[in-house]
């Protein structure tokens, strides 16, 4: 991320606080700093009718507009958020409280939008190579705008559009809809609608807090490290207010420490205070002081986790790069909006869990084939896809399977132009969810041709020459010159008939930070993420092959160059080795 990025962020953290303490809110309301008593952990007398887009059937959907004509779309990313909590916090907040809220105060909640702009809080990539991903701001406003137009076409008067990723919040869109259209649109992340209660930062007591309650187990703050001597976890109590900025003791989380302060008590008043917010907010756009009147009691959601657990979002960090380092295979669902969302999320799981890798969360609001419902229009969706498909492919994952539902059209996923897999590093497949057999037979080709099965694996070891000028015998030697931009290591190294003949994998080890590599003169295979490693397949030749890489020190887009600064030449540190397979 670019360092005017990381302002925007930080600016849109503290303006939030300065209006809270503006308005004399700093000092807790006592209506928060307790327990509810009524009815806070129990279920409703009577059975709660869905009020879920695509768990309803017309009828029951025309009374629910009718009654409470208020929308609620959440909407966030997958974002690296500390060491402690899952990677899909942000969307799986929003979508947890929409879910809430439409239950709760009444409405209509539609399918998550799992993507957002190309702003995220940076992370150093020795530690987080990889896992966020964002798409285009013009792609991601025009797929809002879409959305809103269609579901005011619908009946509703109010849509609240839940942003949990807070780049996500769209005035430029929101203003434009509201002066054109009769529906009024609502675009807050959930911290802006919060009084009472210091709210809103990056992987702190806060954001910890609300995942502890709304996703029980995806949150497990022993993985930060222990509290200093004598400092201790405070479970009933409200943390004061904060100022935003980085906690270097808690790798990525910023504001108040969540070892300290991100108490289920915490989360449970802050979703208490956020579900007060939204009620406000609604009164207001709909000028009805009666709209949720007749409040239901709140079910605190349970632990949703599945043995194994594949699914993207739910991964800790730790937990999603031994996944990716076992198998870099990531499923990507796209469903239509309504109950195909279920149905290839599972069908997805269920492959994952029979070879490895991750599911990441569904792209609804697919085309239909039949151009009925709520959707995107093909050019918009294949958009999406497109840069999802992408990022997923400049994360290196080996193979991205498309599980596409029948109901979707068939042209969306024909016209797709994958343009990251022009190098060979990613092979994209799609499977068919209806046909388990046939779809893990093709899995099992496209596996075996680009990740190494049962493989043999040597280090390249001798002489390496840098820039032309100096010699040295091991990469691990220390190396003080020339002192350049750019080094250029050269190598040549023998390679047999047998493994010319074969599947393979070159691994440089460690690099910082950016590099190229051509082997044998051909075009060059780029990358600056971790771990350096790129499938040769073709490109040796039995007998003498040479291996020349480029690196140099290049800051990434989502990178904070001010945080992340490396001290001294660039370097290919390796160790670097090759592996062989063979192709079943």
């Amino acid at each position: 991320m670019t360092a005017n990025a990381q302002t925007s962020r930080r600016d849109f953290l503290t303006q939030s606080a300065k209006a809270a303490a503006m308005a004399g809110l700093i000092n807790i309301n006592r209506s928060y700093a307790e327990p509810r008593k009524s009815g806070a952990n129990k279920m409703a007398s009577t059975k709660l009718t869905s009020s879920i887009y695509v768990q309803m059937t017309p009828q029951p959907l025309a009374e629910a507009i009718e009654k409470n004509p208020v929308a609620y779309i959440p909407v966030g990313i997958a974002e690296w958020h500390g060491e402690q909590s899952a990677c899909g916090l942000d969307a799986l907040k929003a979508e947890t409280l929409c879910e809430m809220a439409a239950q709760i105060l009444g409405g209509v909640c539609f399918p998550t939008l799992w993507v957002a702009p190309d702003v995220s809080t940076p992370f150093d990539p020795t530690k987080y190579p990889r896992g966020t991903l964002t798409i285009n701001k013009q792609v991601y406003y025009t797929a809002a705008e879409q959305l809103l137009t269609q579901i005011e076409a619908m009946g509703f008067k109010v849509a609240f559009y839940m942003s949990g990723h807070y780049p996500s919040v769209i005035p430029p869109v929101v203003e434009k809809f509201n002066k054109h259209h009769k529906m009024k649109v609502l675009n807050f992340s959930e911290n802006q609608v919060v009084e009472g209660m210091p709210a809103g930062d990056h992987a702190g007591a806060w954001e910890t807090a609300l995942l502890r309650v709304l996703r029980p187990g995806l949150v497990d703050l022993s993985q930060l490290p222990p509290l200093p001597k004598g400092v201790k976890a405070i479970e009933d109590q409200i943390p004061p207010q904060w100022k935003f900025r980085h906690r270097y003791e808690t790798y990525g989380v910023y504001c108040a420490d969540p070892r300290i302060w991100a108490s289920e008590y915490y989360g449970k008043r802050g979703t208490e205070a956020i579900l007060d917010g939204i009620v406000k907010k609604v009164r207001e756009a709909l000028n009805d002081p009666s709209f949720a009147s007749d409040r239901k009691p709140i079910t605190w959601p349970a632990d949703t986790r599945q043995q194994p657990e594949v699914r993207y979002d739910y991964q800790l960090p730790y937990q999603w790069m031994k996944r990716f380092e076992d198998t870099p295979i990531v499923y990507l669902p796209l469903p239509t909006c309504d109950s195909s969302i279920a149905t290839v999320t599972n069908a997805a799981i269920n492959l994952a869990q029979q070879t490895s890798g991750m599911v990441f969360p569904p792209i609804a609001y697919g085309p239909r084939r039949d151009g009925s419902g709520i959707c995107l229009s093909h050019d918009t969706y294949r958009r999406v896809i497109n840069e999802v498909v992408n990022d997923l492919a400049d994360m290196d994952f080996r193979v991205v399977a498309l599980v596409p539902s029948s109901t979707l059209d068939d042209s969306t996923i024909q016209n797709l132009e994958i343009s990251m897999v022009n190098e060979g590093q990613t092979k994209v497949v799609t499977v068919d969810p209806s046909d388990e057999s046939k779809a893990l037979a093709a899995l099992k080709s496209t596996i075996s041709t680009m990740i190494p099965q049962k493989p043999q694996t040597r280090q390249i070891d001798g002489i390496w020459t840098i820039n032309g000028q100096q010699q040295i015998h091991a990469l691990h030697e220390g190396v003080y010159g020339p002192n350049t931009k750019e080094r250029i290591y050269e190598h040549e190294f023998e390679v047999s008939k047998s493994e010319a003949g074969q599947a393979a994998q070159l691994d440089l080890g460690s690099v910082l930070n950016y590099c190229e590599v051509i082997i044998n003169d051909a075009d060059p295979l780029k990358d600056h993420w971790p771990p350096y490693r790129f499938i040769i397949t073709g490109l040796l030749k039995a007998g003498k092959n040479k291996l020349k890489v480029k690196v140099r020190h290049q800051p990434q887009e989502s990178l904070d160059e001010r945080i992340y600064y490396y001290v001294g030449p660039p370097k290919l540190k390796g160790p670097v080795s090759l592996t062989f397979w063979k192709v079943q």
